[in-house]
């Protein structure tokens, strides 16, 4: 038979309840890929510069601040933002940087991912009074096996011994075997 809870457990699971909602709804936001969030006046969208991105190739992490859906006027200053990314239990901050010369809201923090996975980008700090808390994980980075081409095999001159591997290898067998009969001729005199 099935019964309800007592009231007393009750009201000791609904503020763990609340709790664990509250931390899963808080101000850190958490996406995947391509993202966006709202700063003040402005929108925020973040990713990688090259998708897919590749192991071992260079790549950069994306952010583009629009203003009511259009760039800025003017450049924008993101010293106050901190972006770092982590992977496999390291973390590296990157350097926040114009995307071209005459950027107004694109930025780029340029890394070379080197290993394929999951990475997860924080970008924290203010922007114009707001505070900024982000973490997101952009698309997984692939290996770079899957699109090299072409693949990289062994050379028949480098899978086999050529002549002078040969000769080099007969001459010092011949002088290992002289070395060993001159010790052995020199001892009997």
């Amino acid at each position: 038979m099935f019964t309800l809870p007592s009231r007393s457990l009750f009201k000791v699971c609904l503020p763990l309840l609340v709790l664990v909602l509250a931390l899963i709804f808080s101000s850190a936001q958490r996406a995947t890929a391509h993202g966006d969030t709202a700063i003040g006046e402005y929108e925020l969208e973040y990713g990688w510069v090259s998708e897919p991105p590749i192991a071992g190739q260079p790549n950069a992490v994306a952010i583009n601040l629009t203003h009511h859906g259009a760039a800025p006027e003017t450049a924008l200053d993101l010293s106050a933002l901190q972006i770092a990314v982590a992977y496999g239990g390291q973390t590296k901050t990157l350097s926040l940087q114009p995307a071209h010369e005459d950027s107004t809201g694109e930025f780029i923090a340029p890394l070379i991912p080197m290993l394929p996975g999951v990475y997860t980008v924080q970008i924290s700090g203010s922007f114009e009074g707001s505070p900024v808390e982000v973490e997101f994980e952009p698309e997984e980075v692939q290996p770079a096996a899957g699109i090299q081409f072409p693949l990289v095999t062994p050379t028949p001159q480098a899978a086999s011994l050529n002549w002078m591997d040969y000769a080099g290898l007969g001459l010092g067998l011949v002088g290992a075997v002289l070395g060993s009969l001159a010790l052995v001729l020199q001892r009997k005199a």
